[in-house]
């Protein structure tokens, strides 16, 4: 590349520098097979709201889960709810070694 006056080489080779790729999944995550994929740490205003995942009911806020199974990427749905009140949505996908960390304000 042509030299730029004023601008040492060093900082000229650096900001030419591509960017990294994503990380491509490993072996393990882009199996079918399920596996412990996140911590999933769930409160809400008002408290006692039912918390599912993908329709499936974990518990009441607040809520703390050590580890979710999933597929790497798998699509989901966190849905918090509570007689009365309108349900609150989240929606994400599986990934590992991560805490998901959700705050449900529910309106009426």
């Amino acid at each position: 590349p042509p030299a730029v006056a004023g601008v040492p080489k060093l900082a000229q080779s650096i900001r030419e520098t591509p960017a990294a790729a994503p990380r491509a999944p490993t072996a393990a995550e882009a199996s079918s097979e399920s596996y412990s994929g996140f911590g999933m740490v769930v409160d809400s205003t008002p408290e006692g709201a039912r918390v599912l995942l993908d329709g499936q009911e974990l518990g009441e806020t607040p809520l703390a889960l050590g580890s979710v199974e999933c597929r790497w990427n798998q699509p989901l749905v966190v849905t918090v709810e509570r007689s009365g009140w309108q349900p609150w949505t989240y929606e994400g996908a599986c990934t590992a070694d991560s805490m998901l960390t959700l705050t449900a304000t529910l309106r009426r």
